[in-house]
């Protein structure tokens, strides 16, 4: 999963290029579940309109099953299935956590791996699904204000009953020589030995969401595309057992927003 430790911190964007790159260089079948019903934008960086969204299933918990689910998935490209959001502001995003779990087990009844882009909001169905992430990718700037949220983050989610242990930090729009915020005193402040680094390619990063195609697509030698592959390359390898002995419950949660 992807969660931003302040909004804007580019999860959104991660999420979905990750995704496409689990499908389309590893050979995965990749779910997509964009969880942010009233400002999601997956489907809009991909140029889908979906016949469904995340919003039909949960309203209905008591159908959610793999086969329920399933209909509602919009498939994209090389084995890129989207579970879109409404995209509508005036949801009243209250979820039975129950329901979300449901889902999330029957998404994993049909594909690989589940790549959920969550909202910046510390309710009881967005608890559930952090707690389901292996891992759960944190993502931060290069700025005093965005590590600040990210500490907060990391010190309040073990009280509201979610492990930091498979938390993994992304430092997006990352710069060699920040002015405020080093990699170093990043990991001193956030106290993590590693850091996932994608470099900053403001301009690839905006003309691929502008034009509704992968960065891949775009800008396929960009500094900005290995590095997101680079992620992707980690996520696959654990998924298909070489870093990790046995998929667990749901295979692979991840989170990125």
């Amino acid at each position: 999963s992807f969660l931003n430790a302040k909004g804007g911190s580019g999860g959104s964007t991660l999420a979905v290029n990750v995704a496409y790159a689990l499908a389309s260089r590893y050979d995965l079948k990749v779910a997509l579940v964009d969880l942010d019903l009233q400002f999601g934008v997956a489907a809009h960086y991909l140029d889908m309109k979906p016949g469904a969204t995340v919003l039909e299933a949960l309203s209905n918990p008591t159908r959610i099953d793999p086969v329920f689910v399933k209909a509602l998935l919009t498939p994209y490209e090389d084995g890129l299935y989207v579970l879109a959001s409404p995209a509508d502001v005036s949801i009243s995003p209250e979820i039975d956590p129950d329901a979300i779990e449901a889902l999330l087990h029957a998404l994993a009844a049909n594909v690989d791996v589940v790549i959920v882009d969550l909202p910046r909001v510390l309710k009881p169905w967005t608890l559930a699904v952090m707690r389901q992430s292996n891992p759960l990718m944190l993502v931060i700037q290069n700025t005093l204000a965005t590590l600040r949220d990210a500490r907060l983050l990391l010190d309040g989610l073990p009280r509201l009953g979610v492990t930091t242990e498979r938390v993994e930090i992304v430092n997006n729009r990352a710069m060699a020589d920040s002015p405020s915020v080093t990699i170093e005193r990043l990991k001193e402040t956030l106290q993590r030995d590693r850091v996932h680094r994608v470099r900053n390619d403001f301009e690839n990063a905006v003309r691929s969401q502008d034009i509704g195609k992968p960065l891949c697509a775009v800008a396929e030698r960009s500094h900005l595309t290995k590095d997101v592959e680079a992620i992707a390359e980690q996520l696959a390898s654990a998924v298909q057992g070489e870093e990790r002995p046995a998929p667990s419950l749901l295979k692979r949660l991840f989170k990125f927003s």
